[in-house]
């Protein structure tokens, strides 16, 4: 684990097996515990609080109650909490919030719904409905009444989705990880989520943003710095390396870092061949070459 000391990072405390190295100038708290009473399974900040260690207790209060892990995308029926916050937000008189995040993706609704359906006995979900007006050149004709699930794109439900914990971030802080973030959402939304993150009179509570994307776009040094970017690269040994480009020398912090990375100065280029090859069934030994 890691945390501040004076100006600089240390550690409090690094585990191998069964063997814990502690600081014990900053986390005296797991100094002196019966070491020989924890289990291999168990996890060290779970010992340590089981002992009322008061910092242990905290880290564990926080990776349980502000880190939100954005999961793949699910039937509603199978929801596993995601929009249940957003839909919160509705419930407890945040509506306005809600059509707000919404219009800022360039969804323009005129008012959401909720509504409990059963779907099997025993078990209920929240059917969102979302309404629009429809125009007759600039005149309002009309109305249209949008089922999320039924209706919408999966954009529009994973930015739903990402509303309610967005908002609880920005007020309380914490972190928000997400694998492939670019999946569904345009690059423009993606852009102003990340400035999002980096606006301090809108993440008042100094939340953090960490996730993996192939939408090189995004490498804007007017969007994020240098030290903020991180590489996965395969060596020989079919090993993962993971390396930071401010790790690399010589690049200028205005630098077009998109433009370098697919030029291949940074490395962590897939490496592709340049023909499919498919085995012919008929021909057994052969192949068919496809430029």
């Amino acid at each position: 684990m890691f945390g501040p000391a004076q100006v600089n990072e240390t550690f409090y405390f690094k585990r191998t097996g069964n063997d814990v190295q502690i600081n014990e100038e900053y986390f005296k708290e797991g100094a002196g515990l019966p070491l020989d009473k924890l289990r291999t399974e168990a996890l060290f900040l779970t010992f340590c609080s089981s002992y009322n260690g008061i910092v242990a207790e905290m880290i564990k209060d926080f990776i349980s109650e502000k880190i939100y892990i954005e999961r793949r995308r699910l039937p509603a029926f199978m929801d596993d909490g995601s929009r249940a916050v957003t839909d919160s937000l509705i419930e407890s008189g945040h509506k306005p919030v809600v059509l707000d995040w919404l219009r800022s993706a360039g969804l323009t609704y005129t008012d959401i719904s909720l509504e409990p359906v059963e779907i099997a006995e025993g078990l209920t979900i929240k059917k969102v409905t979302l309404y629009r007006h429809i125009f007759d050149g600039d005149k309002v004709s009309g109305q249209a009444i949008m089922d999320l699930d039924a209706d919408e794109s999966d954009g529009t439900k994973k930015w739903y989705a990402y509303i309610g914990k967005l908002y609880n971030l920005f007020q309380h802080g914490g972190v928000f990880i997400a694998d492939e973030i670019d999946s569904n959402f345009h690059s423009s939304l993606l852009n102003k989520l990340i400035r999002l993150f980096q606006h301090s009179g809108v993440n008042k509570e100094g939340a953090q943003l960490l996730f993996t994307s192939h939408d090189t776009s995004l490498m804007d040094p007017g969007c994020m710095r240098r030290d903020q970017f991180y590489f996965t690269e395969k060596s020989t040994q079919e090993e993962t390396i993971l390396y930071s480009l401010a790790d690399l020398k010589g690049i200028r912090n205005n630098a077009d870092f998109a433009r370098q990375y697919l030029a291949g100065v940074y490395g962590a280029l897939p490496q592709l061949g340049n023909y499919l090859t498919i085995p012919d069934p008929l021909l057994h030994s052969q192949s068919i070459l496809y430029p």
